[in-house]
């Protein structure tokens, strides 16, 4: 067991209540040595892959409070111990940033799914989901969180290029008969059907939220990463919500993210079975 694990790490999760995010929750949920303080919602509804629930649990149990005031209050509560992982589009972690200027000097680590370094989109041509549905919310997290300390981030490309789990490996982990893994199952079939008909990527199966939790909560399974200064293109016609990267230090500033290129994949699926089982 690593060192890292031998001491509580504290999560927030701030999500946008896809599938992979419920990979990425189960993930934090069930980890040893972390206690999840509060998960937040930046979008959605139900995206669960449409699988009716036959018992829902109460609307009740959902706090009344806005994710940001949630966020600012519990970074008041445990100042310097947080590590804030979101996996959605950016908008609570800029607003938090604008309504307290203090707010990301009080947090441990910041890790976030999302953006792209070699231009590849999911939505446009080169614009991934996350940084594109709220540009500005990237820009001003990139600035204002990455002008204290190098943001962790897990692009859309890694999750794809040299991350193809195979479909054996994936029905075997699909197949886990624990409530935990049954339910996995049920909310990944429309994935799976999606990516075999369409061959999204590759003939593999990939996965995206869960890669940054597991980078957040063990950064000993990063196998390949670099520091580098990047924005987000705002204006471009074409390139709107784009993460450019200055490789060649054009702008002469210090790197504000810290790009995850490779993961030790296995141990990503190891954790993965052991939170389903």
């Amino acid at each position: 067991m690593s060192s890292g694990e031998n001491s509580r790490q504290l999560v927030v999760l701030d999500v946008d209540g896809g599938v992979d995010d419920a990979q990425a929750m189960m993930l934090a949920l069930t980890r040893p040595h972390v206690q999840v303080l509060g998960i937040t919602c930046v979008a959605g509804q139900d995206g669960m892959g449409d699988v009716p629930d036959p018992d829902p649990p109460s609307a009740d149990l959902v706090q009344s409070g806005h994710a940001v005031s949630a966020l600012l209050r519990l970074s008041r509560e445990y100042p310097g111990e947080i590590n804030l992982v979101a996996t959605g589009p950016l908008s609570n972690l800029a607003l938090a940033l604008r309504m307290d200027p203090d707010f990301p000097a009080r947090l441990r680590k910041l890790t976030l799914m999302g953006g792209n370094i070699h231009g590849l989109g999911n939505v446009t041509p080169s614009g991934e989901y996350n940084f594109w549905c709220d540009p500005e919310a990237a820009h001003v997290v990139l600035e204002g969180y990455g002008s204290l300390f190098p943001i962790t981030v897990v692009p859309w490309e890694t999750c794809f290029q040299a991350h193809d789990i195979s479909w054996d490996t994936w029905d075997d982990i699909c197949a886990i008969p624990t409530k935990r893994g049954q339910f996995h199952a049920a909310i990944q079939q429309q994935m799976i059907s999606i990516q075999k008909k369409h061959r999204l990527f590759s003939a593999h199966f990939h996965t995206f939220d869960l890669y940054a939790v597991a980078a957040a909560l063990s950064p000993e399974i990063l196998y390949k990463t670099f520091e580098v200064y990047a924005r987000v293109e705002l204006k471009g016609d074409i390139t709107r919500g784009q993460m450019v990267c200055d490789y060649n230090d054009k702008w002469g500033k210090p790197p504000n993210v810290q790009i995850v290129k490779k993961f030790d994949l296995p141990s990503v699926l190891t954790m993965l079975r052991k939170a389903l089982e």
